[in-house]
């Protein structure tokens, strides 16, 4: 089994199928909290995913990566919008699964993510061939069409990349009935 863990509500992303960046008061989960439940054996055995809002926001994200490091059996899902970190991060903490939101392309991904990210992430997916099993994540949603699927499709083909798929979906999670109310 896999247990996911959000580490933090702080985002640098603007998404239309979550919310998470309108909370206006930022919260993280204590470092000595991870501890506490990575030391459990509830979840000796599991898969450790972490993800929030973005996880580099998170005021102690090295220690967090600290601690999965030492345990072994973890996934990092990021927006992959901070490269430089991500990639420092995955080489110096063995990060041994990376998940990087993909939802679209050009101007789809701006419409979907909020800001103009497209090659930022683009450029983190493709720096961490060799380094981590990659993983792009395209998520279905109103925002994106069926040709940016192709796009991304045929992206992580070439780049020999793993893709992901979601479909979005109103859960009221994260604020994503106020995005239901958008898309009616």
């Amino acid at each position: 089994p896999t247990l996911m863990l959000y580490v933090t509500n702080a985002c640098n992303s603007r998404c239309k199928i979550c919310y998470l960046w309108k909370i206006k008061k930022h919260t993280h989960l204590p470092l000595e909290s991870i501890r506490a439940i990575l030391g459990s054996p509830l979840v000796a055995k599991s898969v450790i995913g972490i993800e929030g809002g973005e996880v580099f926001l998170h005021p102690d994200w090295e220690g967090i990566l600290e601690l999965l490091s030492k345990r072994g059996r973890f996934i990092l899902l990021s927006n992959g919008l901070m490269t430089e970190r991500l990639l420092n991060s995955v080489k110096q903490f063995k990060i041994p699964k990376v998940s990087v939101s993909f939802d679209g392309a050009g101007e789809s991904y701006l419409k979907v993510r909020g800001v103009d990210g497209y090659t930022a992430v683009k450029e983190s997916i493709l720096s961490l061939r060799g380094y981590t099993d990659v993983s792009a994540v395209f998520t279905f949603s109103p925002w994106n069409s069926v040709n940016d699927f192709l796009e991304i499709q045929e992206f992580c083909r070439h780049s020999a990349i793993n893709l992901k798929i979601n479909i979005f979906h109103n859960v009221p999670l994260f604020g994503v009935n106020e995005t239901q109310k958008a898309i009616s």
